[in-house]
């Protein structure tokens, strides 16, 4: 019991090391048109999952669900890998400066 703070010290930094990755990701890659609907992305997707957790949990059962979580997250890691590799030489193009700033 005494190493469950640590793992859960360590967890809240890995939580905000992953939301602010994502967040710059989304500010660097996404047009500024459609900003306002992609950063309510994350936030969409991190309620549906605490929603349907538990009725996954009680209806598959936990070792099921850490499986399956663990499957979805090594594809979703390999996948990202893949496409960001593969778009990596190309580079959005310059934005004018924002009028006023600067």
């Amino acid at each position: 019991m005494a190493g469950l703070p640590a793992a859960y010290l360590v967890f809240g930094l890995l939580t905000v090391a992953i939301q602010t990755g994502i967040g710059a990701l989304t500010q660097t890659e996404v047009d500024n048109a459609l900003m306002g609907l992609m950063s309510i992305v994350p936030s969409t997707v991190s309620v549906l999952a605490m929603t349907f957790s538990g009725l996954a949990g009680a209806a598959l059962g936990i070792q099921n669900i850490f499986l399956i979580s663990g499957a979805v997250l090594a594809t979703a890691t390999v996948l990202s890998w893949h496409s960001f590799r593969r778009a990596g030489g190309e580079r959005p193009a310059a934005r004018a400066p924002m009028a006023g700033v600067g």
